[in-house]
């Protein structure tokens, strides 16, 4: 396969009837209860996920708290701490890729070189989970994140919240 579709569009109220039903199906009092518990900002974005089998979202590190619910399919996640951050190469701040990290993961997997020399500072593995329908994810600020679409068409819905506010 040459090329792989994947879809990432923001949700909103006329999006479209259809997706505006499925989206209010969601559980939102489980969602609620748990930016409350976990003393979280306001929610300020979802975002519709869809993408092929072997689709890939690159190692990066988003600014908000996220919940990731898996709809259908399946997506194999690896998640690193922020204490690794230097050992990831971010692009540089305002580059249009700036939280993503110049190491590809794909790629220079194969290249023992680079395993080795991220192996004497970081634990490679991070920490792999596979997520199946219904599943729901939650990625910390600041966690870097390299994402697979392993299993079909992947469907999935992210809810970014602000940090929560620790002055208070």
């Amino acid at each position: 396969r040459d090329e792989l579709i994947y879809l990432q569009q923001p949700l909103y109220a006329g999006i479209g009837k259809e997706i505006t039903n499925d989206f209010s199906s969601i559980n939102w009092e489980w969602v609620n209860s748990m930016k409350t518990c976990l003393n979280f900002g306001e929610l300020t974005t979802n975002t519709l996920l869809i993408g092929q089998e072997g689709s890939v979202t690159p190692l990066h590190y988003d600014e908000q708290e996220n919940f990731l619910h898996q709809i259908g399919g399946s997506k194999t996640c690896i998640l690193f701490s922020p204490a690794h951050f230097q050992y990831f190469h971010p692009f540089p701040v305002h580059h249009p890729c700036d939280r993503q990290s110049q190491f590809d993961f794909e790629a220079d997997s194969h290249d023992c070189s680079i395993f080795e020399k991220l192996s004497e500072n970081v634990d490679q593995r991070g920490w792999k989970c596979v997520l199946e329908r219904g599943d729901v994810l939650y990625i910390p600020k600041y966690w870097w994140h390299h994402i697979v679409n392993s299993k079909n068409t992947s469907t999935a819905i992210n809810f970014w919240f602000r940090a929560p506010d620790l002055g208070q």
